[in-house]
């Protein structure tokens, strides 16, 4: 978990991770998310990250992962 993050005009944030596995054929299912508030109502978004969970293989050296939100404020 990280300190609150302001969020940007945009809408859009990236989040990155850097990530290994210790065997490539066992992908454990593993989500990034975050959370948030907007007006007052709360919100959260997530992706998978990981083969398991839907996403890219998990490699056994160390790669950068990205999580990219489209949307960080709910629609009124």
């Amino acid at each position: 978990m990280s300190d609150p993050i302001a969020v940007p005009q945009t809408g859009r944030l990236s989040v990155a991770v850097w990530l290994r596995v210790a065997d490539e054929t066992q992908q454990p299912p593993l989500r990034l998310g975050i959370q948030g508030q907007w007006s007052g109502h709360l919100y959260t978004r997530s992706g998978a990250i990981g083969q398991a969970s839907g996403g890219q293989r998990l490699q056994a050296d160390w790669a950068e992962y990205v999580f990219q939100v489209q949307d960080c404020r709910p629609k009124a």
